[in-house]
C-alpha cells in the first residue's frame, strides 16, 4: 500500500522548478558539492553585440579604472556542465572589478574580462550570487589556497575554485569566487546577519575628483540591505552595529588624514580580528585589511563583529611588504596583534597546512589553473610556516609600544574635510524610531521623517533622494535601549539572561534552572562544557497567551530560543524545557556532543531548533509544539529513540544540507510526519506515524539548494508520501 502511495503522489504533485537539469539533483547531493564535478561554464549573451561594445566602451575610456556607469547588466543563460549531467539557469551577468586589469587581451585577439554573476534560478555550488574572475588578478592558486586556509581556521572567506568557461563562444580558465551573501555566511556555519564593507564610491571617479583623492572621507556601508527590511529586530540590529562600525571607520579616516598609525585602521577589537591579521600578512595578503577592501559579519548573539576574506592579492612566497602604507610592517604587526603570539593558535595553524585534506580539497579546487600546482603547494607551504615564524618573532622581538588609547573623533572633524575637499553631501547625526516610525537628523539642526526604503539607501549606498547622504552618528543616539541582562561565568563558559529570568544551579551536582517571570524571557550559554549537566527551564507561556510576535523570529539580540546553547560542547547532557513562550523553546547552535535526555512540553511555536551542529540524542520526547516538534538544519543528527506527540505542523523537519538518522521513530498528531528539504539527507529505520496527513515527503524549497534524499526501513504510515521531481525515495 506504501509503494502504491508514493508512486501516485509523485505523479500529480508539482514543484516550482527552479532550473531545468538532465539529472534529478537529490542523487548527486555530494557531488554537487564538489567543484571538480564542473567540466565547464557556458554563458551565452542574446544581446551579444550591445555587450560586445559595452567592453569597448570600457576599454577606451581615458579613465585608468571601469567607471560604475559602464557596468551594464545583460540577461544571459548559465549551463553548467557537471560529470554527471547539465543544468541551464537564467541570469545576468555584467562587468566586474574596479581596475581594468579585469579585462585581458588574449593571444588570439579576443578580449575577456572578469564577470559579476547572479542566477534566477538555480545554484552553483549553492552559490547564486557570485565572481567569475580572471585568474591573475586574484592571484590564481594563491586565492584558491588562501580562502580554503582561512576557512578552516574558522575565518569567513568565499569558496573559491578554477573552471573552465565558454562564454559567447571564447574559452578560459577562471576564477569561480562567490560573493558574501547569506548563502557564503550559512557556508561558513553563521546565522544570516547584517553585513558591511568599505565604501568605495569616493574613491575611483567620483564626479571631478582624482583617483583615492577622498580616501579620507571613505566610510563605511551596508551590503545586504535587504535583511534590514526583513523587520524590527533586524533594523534594529543593523542601527545597532552601523554605528558602532561607522565610529571606527571615521577614526581611521581621520588618522589617515593626519598620517597617523593609531587608529589608521577600523579598530573592531576581538580575537578574531587579531588572528585574520596575522595570518593575512604570512600571506603576503594585506591588501585585504585596507579599509575600503574590509567586509565584516556582524554577529547579533554575542553582540560582536567578525572580519570577512576579501580581495587580498595573496602570494605564497617569502615576507615581501618591510613598509605598509608608509609604516614599517613590525610597527603595523603590533597594531593587530595587541596581546602577543598564542601557542595554541600557532599549533592549530601548522595542523591545518600540514593536513591531507586540506592539500586534497586545494587540488580539487586549482585542477583548471595552468600552473603545476603538486610543486606550487609544496612551496608555498613551505614559505607561509617560515613567513610565520618570522612574524611571530618580530613581535616577540618588537619595542614598538602600541598607543592604547581610544582614538577619538568628532563629525566637525569630519565635516571640516568635506568642505576642505569641497565635497557635498549630507551628514544624518541619528537615524531613531520614534513610535512606529523614524526620524532622521541632519547636521544643520533640521529633521525629516524617513521610511524603511530611504533609511535602506542611506546605509548601503549613501544616497538620500539621489544626494550623495553620509550617516555618522557620534553621540551614539541611534542605538536601540539596551535590554537588561545578567551574566555568570560557569561551566568553562558564559550564561546570559533576560533580566526577568530565574536561576538556580549546583555544581557539586551539575544541575542548573531557569525560571522565566515572562513569556519573552531568555537564556543564552555560551562557550561552556556541558559534560554531565542536567538543565532545566521551566517557561511562563500557557495556551491562552498567543500573542507573543515580535515581528520576526529573532529578537533584538539576534535569538529565536527561550534556552540558547551556542558555540559549546554538550556531553551525556540532559535538558528539560516545558512551556517556553518563544519561537524555539530550545535552540542549538553551532555545538556539538551529545544529549543523553531531552524533553520539551508545550512549545509555543518549535519546540527544538538545530543550526550548525552535530548532536547525538539517546531519547528525545517532545509534546505538544505550536509548530514543529524537531527542526534542524546545516549540519549531523542522530537520535536513537525519539517519541513525538502533538506537533503542530511537522514532526521532523530536516533542511539546508543536513544529515539525519534516527533508529526508532513515533510521531503521532501532525500535519506532517518528515520533511527533507534542500540537499538534505534522511535515513529512518523503525519509524511508525499515525494521524498525520502526510506521513513524508522530499523537496527543494530554496533556490541555492537543491532536491532531498531520503532512506527508510520499516516505515510504517497510513497517509501520503509526496516526493517532488528533484528528490529521491529510497525503500
Amino acid at each position: 500500500m506504501l509503494k502504491h502511495i508514493f508512486l501516485l503522489t509523485c505523479l500529480f504533485l508539482t514543484q516550482p522548478a527552479f532550473s531545468e537539469c538532465t539529472f534529478r539533483n537529490g542523487e548527486y547531493i555530494s557531488e554537487l558539492k564538489n567543484p571538480r564535478e564542473i567540466k565547464l561554464i557556458e554563458i551565452e549573451v542574446p544581446k551579444s553585440a550591445k555587450y560586445a561594445r559595452n567592453l569597448f566602451k570600457i576599454v577606451a575610456s581615458e579613465s585608468l579604472n571601469i567607471s560604475p556607469k559602464l557596468k551594464k547588466k545583460f540577461k544571459a543563460k548559465i549551463t553548467i556542465n557537471y560529470n554527471f549531467g547539465k543544468c541551464t539557469f537564467n541570469g545576468s551577468i555584467r562587468q566586474n572589478g574596479d581596475w581594468k586589469d579585469h579585462i585581458k587581451l588574449t593571444e588570439g585577439g579576443i578580449l575577456i574580462r572578469s564577470l559579476d554573476v547572479k542566477l534566477s534560478e538555480g545554484n552553483i555550488l549553492s552559490s547564486v550570487h557570485f565572481k567569475l574572475l580572471l585568474p591573475e588578478v586574484r592571484g590564481g592558486a594563491n586565492e584558491i589556497l588562501l580562502t580554503l586556509l582561512l576557512k578552516k581556521m574558522d575565518i569567513i572567506s568565499p569558496e573559491t575554485f578554477s573552471v573552465k568557461t565558454l562564454i559567447n563562444g571564447t574559452e578560459s580558465v577562471m576564477l569561480f569566487q562567490e560573493n558574501a551573501t547569506k548563502e557564503q555566511l550559512e557556508r561558513n556555519l553563521r546565522r544570516e546577519s547584517a553585513i558591511f564593507e568599505g565604501d568605495e564610491e569616493l574613491m575611483w571617479s567620483f564626479k571631478n575628483f582624482a583617483l583615492g583623492e577622498l580616501r579620507s572621507l571613505s566610510l563605511s556601508r551596508l551590503t545586504n540591505p535587504n535583511w534590514f527590511l526583513k523587520g524590527p529586530s533586524s533594523q534594529a540590529i543593523t542601527l545597532k552595529a552601523f554605528t558602532k562600525l561607522q565610529t571606527s571607520y571615521e577614526i581611521a579616516a581621520q588618522s589617515l588624514f593626519r598620517n597617523e598609525l593609531k587608529g589608521i585602521f577600523p579598530n573592531i577589537s576581538n580575537k578574531k580580528f587579531e588572528e585574520f591579521a596575522f595570518l593575512l600578512f604570512a600571506a603576503n595578503a594585506d591588501h585585504a585589511l585596507t579599509p575600503n577592501n574590509r567586509k565584516y559579519y556582524y554577529d547579533s548573539i554575542l553582540n560582536e563583529f567578525e572580519p570577512i576574506y576579501y580581495d587580498g592579492n595573496p602570494n605564497f612566497d617569502i615576507l615581501n611588504n618591510s613598509i605598509f602604507w608608509d609604516f614599517k610592517r613590525t610597527n603595523v604587526i603590533n597594531y593587530f596583534i595587541t596581546n602577543g603570539i598564542d601557542h595554541n593558535f600557532i599549533k592549530k595553524i601548522e595542523d591545518v597546512i600540514y593536513s591531507t585534506e586540506l592539500q586534497q580539497e586545494f587540488y580539487d579546487r586549482a585542477n583548471f589553473l595552468d600552473t603545476d600546482i603538486k610543486t606550487f603547494y609544496q612551496n608555498a607551504i613551505k614559505e607561509f610556516s617560515n613567513n610565520i615564524k618570522i612574524l611571530s618573532r618580530e613581535i616577540v622581538q618588537s619595542k614598538f609600544k602600541v598607543n592604547t588609547s581610544t582614538p577619538t573623533t568628532t563629525s566637525i572633524e569630519y565635516i571640516n574635510r568635506m568642505e576642505d575637499f569641497k565635497l557635498k553631501q549630507l551628514v544624518f547625526t541619528s537615524i531613531e524610531k520614534i513610535g512606529d516610525g523614524y526620524i532622521g537628523s541632519l547636521y544643520d539642526g533640521n529633521k525629516i521623517k524617513l521610511s524603511l526604503e530611504e533609511i535602506k539607501k542611506i546605509l548601503s549606498r549613501n544616497n538620500y533622494k539621489g544626494e550623495r547622504a553620509v550617516f555618522l552618528d557620534n553621540n551614539k543616539k541611534t542605538q536601540p535601549i539596551k535590554t537588561k541582562q545578567n551574566k555568570t561565568n560557569l561551566f568553562a563558559g558564559e550564561i546570559i539572561t533576560s533580566s526577568g529570568i530565574r536561576m538556580q544551579y549546583s555544581e557539586e551536582d551539575k544541575t542548573i534552572s531557569f525560571k522565566q517571570t515572562n513569556p519573552k524571557d531568555w537564556v543564552m550559554i555560551v562557550g561552556a562544557d556541558l559534560t554531565g549537566w542536567s538543565i532545566d527551564l521551566d517557561g511562563s507561556w500557557i495556551a491562552d497567551n498567543i500573542n507573543l510576535e515580535i515581528g520576526q523570529r529573532f529578537n533584538r539580540q539576534g535569538i529565536t530560543g527561550c534556552l540558547t546553547i551556542y558555540k559549546s560542547y554538550v556531553n551525556q547532557t540532559s535538558i528539560s524545557v516545558n512551556n517556553g513562550g518563544c519561537e524555539d523553546s530550545l535552540n542549538i547552535i553551532s555545538s556539538k556532543g551529545n544529549l543523553k535526555n531531552l524533553l520539551i512540553k508545550y512549545a509555543y511555536a518549535d519546540a527544538l531548533d538545530m543550526d550548525f551542529s552535530n548532536i547525538d540524542i539517546d531519547n528525545a520526547i517532545i509534546h505538544n509544539a505550536g509548530n514543529d516538534c524537531y527542526d534542524v538544519s546545516g549540519g549531523t543528527y542522530l537520535i536513537e529513540n525519539a517519541d513525538f506527540d502533538q506537533c503542530g505542523d511537522k514532526g521532523v523537519s530536516i533542511g539546508e544540507g543536513s544529515s539525519f538518522k534516527v533508529n526508532n521513530l513515533n510521531i503521532r498528531n501532525a500535519f506532517i510526519g518528515v520533511s527533507s528539504k534542500d540537499y538534505s539527507y534522511v535515513n529512518l529505520t523503525s519509524t511508525n506515524i499515525r494521524n498525520v496527513k502526510i506521513c513524508l515527503e522530499a523537496k527543494q524549497k530554496k533556490q541555492e539548494f537543491g532536491g532531498a534524499f531520503v532512506s527508510v526501513k520499516d516505515f510504517n504510515c497510513d497517509g501520503l508520501i509526496q516526493i517532488d521531481k528533484n528528490s529521491i525515495f529510497k525503500e
